[in-house]
C-alpha cells in the first residue's frame, strides 16, 4: 500500500536512529503493507534526492519522513483509516520541536502521503528545496479529493542551519518561485 523514504543527508546518527526506529515501530503496527527505503540525498539539491526516493517501490502511495522527525507509533494506523477512502493525498497534523520544545503545527506539511502517479509525473529538478510546497501545489491541481488526519503523528525537528533553509538563503529566485505558489501548507477552512 505505502512506499515511505527516508532521505538521509546530515550526519546526526541519533536523530536518523530515532527516526528509523520510530517508523519500524509505526510499521509494526500498520494494517497494510509498509516498504521502508532510506536513501541517501543528494548534496545541495533535496529535489533531486526526492524524485530518486518517490520513484522507488510498486505501492499506490508514497510519503517520507525527514531523517531529524519521527513519528508517533500509531501514525501509519491514522494513515490508514484515511487511505481507506482512495483519495489523492493524505496530510496529518504535527508538533514541530525547536529549542527543545513542541508546538502544535497544523500545516500540511508532515507526513504527506500521495497517490504514486502523479508525484511520478512531477518535475523535481527546478526545485532543490522547497519541494515539498511545490509538490503540494502540484498535487492540489491533481484530480480527487484528500484526506485530512486530525490526529498529531508526526514530530519535526526545525534547525534554523537545515539543508533546505541554507540551499533557500542562497537562491532568491527560488524562494520567489515558492512564495509565488501561495500558502499552499495550509489546510481549507472546516477543519478544526
Amino acid at each position: 500500500m505505502l512506499d515511505l523514504h527516508v532521505l538521509t543527508c546530515g550526519p546526526d546518527t541519533d536523530r536518523l536512529d530515532r527516526c528509523l526506529s520510530s517508523i519500524h515501530v509505526a510499521m509494526g503496527a500498520a494494517p497494510f503493507p509498509v516498504a521502508l527505503h532510506v536513501v541517501q540525498g543528494i548534496a545541495g539539491h533535496i529535489g533531486a534526492g526526492r524524485a530518486t526516493a518517490y520513484a522507488l517501490g510498486h505501492y499506490p502511495y508514497v510519503a517520507c519522513v525527514d531523517d531529524d522527525d519521527w513519528i508517533e507509533p500509531n501514525a501509519l494506523c491514522v494513515v490508514g483509516d484515511a487511505l481507506a477512502q482512495r483519495p489523492r493525498a493524505v496530510y496529518t497534523r504535527s508538533w514541530s520541536w525547536q529549542n527543545g520544545a513542541p508546538v502544535k503545527n497544523d500545516l500540511r506539511q508532515q507526513l504527506r502521503v500521495f497517490r504514486r502517479e502523479p508525484v511520478a509525473a512531477f518535475d523535481f529538478a527546478p526545485w532543490p528545496a522547497c519541494d515539498s510546497t511545490a509538490l503540494i501545489a502540484f498535487m492540489d491541481g491533481q484530480p480527487g479529493q484528500d484526506a485530512y488526519c486530525l490526529e498529531r503523528v508526526y514530530h519535526g525537528h526545525i534547525d534554523p542551519l537545515s539543508r533546505a533553509r541554507l540551499i533557500l538563503n542562497g537562491d532568491s529566485a527560488l524562494r520567489q518561485r515558492a512564495l509565488a505558489l501561495g500558502d499552499v501548507h495550509l489546510w481549507p477552512e472546516g477543519y478544526a
